[in-house]
């Protein structure tokens, strides 16, 4: 099956990019082909007061991401992201015609705090809104909300609520994200592992296959 996972875009924060390789790792091994979407952040549309809160925040606060330290830190991670990490081309935009040349069987959107609208620009595009073909799958994979307080607005709430009800199975990472899912879209979905948690259970699972396996190599 061709599978495109949809996540927060590849950038340098840490835990973002071990559940993208987690998940893509995790996927293959299922004997999938599997691409992560190389999602490119939209244009700065934030309001000039915010800029300038970032400007102040990043001269009074030492641990703040200014541009120097996310180039020193883009060093290593954008080295990870090309030799771990296989990606469709650029993706810029909302409507996603640059998917359509892969074909893709099904769309996994997750882990990572994709449902959270502050976060994530384009927040439609992670209920799949762009997927008109009823034959292709819709899956969530341990998608967060990253709060238990409620933060979509009533047209957000009331679309992703449609879009979510089209999808063909939905699992979150956190137990408060079900009550917010059951409570606002009317679906209750399946708590699971963070993908990055996965890995551990596939050297698990191959090494007791190993154990099974080798009296029956050994009485042959």
């Amino acid at each position: 099956m061709n599978i495109i996972i949809l996540t927060q875009p590849l950038g340098n924060n840490y835990g973002g990019l071990l559940q993208a390789f987690a998940l893509q790792r995790v996927l293959k091994k299922l004997g999938h082909s599997v691409l992560t979407e190389d999602r490119i952040k939209n244009f700065d549309k934030r309001p000039i007061w915010m800029k300038i809160l970032s400007r102040i925040k990043s001269i009074i606060d030492p641990y703040y991401k200014t541009e120097k330290k996310v180039r020193i830190v883009s060093k290593y991670t954008d080295q990870f992201i090309s030799k771990y990490i296989d990606r469709t081309e650029p993706v810029y935009s909302t409507t996603k015609e640059e998917l359509q040349k892969y074909h893709a069987n099904a769309y996994v959107v997750g882990s990572d705090q994709v449902w959270r609208p502050s976060f994530s620009r384009g927040i439609f595009n992670y209920f799949l809104d762009f997927v008109n073909d009823d034959n292709t799958k819709r899956i969530s994979y341990s998608a967060s909300f990253g709060t238990d307080i409620w933060e979509f607005n009533t047209e957000q709430e009331k679309k992703c609520k449609d879009l979510l009800l089209k999808f063909d199975a939905v699992s979150v990472r956190e137990d408060s994200a079900v009550a917010l899912c059951q409570e606002h879209f009317n679906v209750k979905p399946e708590v699971v592992l963070d993908p990055t948690l996965l890995l551990g259970l596939l050297i698990i699972v191959k090494s007791l296959m190993k154990v099974a396996i080798r009296p029956i190599i050994q009485v042959r």
